[in-house]
């Protein structure tokens, strides 16, 4: 089966709908962390058979320190979907977008216990690292990825 990563909301535009999809996405993938902030992020889905099974975001960061800069935010697969490499279509689908957005570095964590997550990270080029200050937590492991810039601005008119 074929998946392709479709991008379905932007920081400035996200239907109720689209909302409802990733909160039902939330309480399964995160049951104990559904706070998600959907706003400022663009989000992508992978559907089978028109319906999402996995999803996934990108936030670009917006103080001026870390200008250039984007986290991907959250990424879960329903767990009946798990194991074909899901995750890391979405992942490659948000370094690309990156790229063509101009940012030049992205970065995330994941908790330890979840290998799934941090294989597809690596697997993407992805690299562990040593964040300053620890902001997913103390025992979060923390990856990098530095990108060429396009020089396209992540919207238009910036």
């Amino acid at each position: 089966m074929s998946f392709t990563a479709k991008l379905v909301a932007a920081p400035d535009k996200c239907a109720p709908q689209v909302r409802a999809v990733i909160k039902e996405f939330e309480a399964i993938c995160f049951p104990a962390d559904t706070r998600v902030k959907i706003k400022g992020s663009f989000w992508w889905f992978l559907e089978a058979e028109k319906s999402p099974v996995a999803y996934a975001a990108l936030r670009p960061c917006g103080l001026a320190i870390n200008r250039g800069m984007g986290f991907l935010l959250r990424a879960g697969v329903l767990p009946e979907w798990r194991g074909m490499g899901l995750q890391r279509q979405l992942i490659a689908a948000r370094v690309q977008f990156a790229k063509r957005s101009g940012l030049s570095e992205l970065v995330t964590y994941t908790v330890p216990t979840n290998l799934a997550s941090a294989n597809s990270l690596i697997g993407e080029g992805f690299k562990l690292y040593e964040p300053t200050s620890r902001w997913g937590g103390k025992a979060a492991l923390y990856f990098r990825a530095e990108l060429t810039r396009s020089n396209k601005p992540l919207h238009p008119g910036e």
